[in-house]
């Protein structure tokens, strides 16, 4: 597996690696490209040092699929971060509430 760094110099190393923290025009802070397509997302990874609600989430997941990210994960890291019930985050259409 090649290692995912969020450094612009490490990113241009990787033909199959684009993205980087704070980065707007990404889906998320480390995406991979599709092989051949470097405008096709396989995956997409937003990482969050702050507690995340399930809105957040939630908003993430609606800008993978508006950009066609077939993979996508939420890393979060916060030791303050609450538990999330992620069974009613995948079957919500809407935002829960918090």
């Amino acid at each position: 597996m090649e290692a995912l760094h969020p450094v612009p110099d490490a990113v241009t190393a990787l033909e199959k690696i684009a993205g980087w923290f704070d980065d707007r025009k990404y889906p998320g802070d480390v995406c991979v490209c599709a092989a051949g397509n470097p405008t096709a997302w396989d995956k997409a990874i937003e990482v969050r040092d702050k507690p995340v609600a399930a809105f957040d989430v939630q908003i993430f997941g609606k800008k993978c699929i508006d950009m066609g990210v077939l993979e996508a994960a939420v890393v979060m890291v916060s030791d303050r971060q609450p538990a999330l019930d992620m069974g009613r985050i995948s079957r919500s259409g809407r935002p829960a509430s918090a």
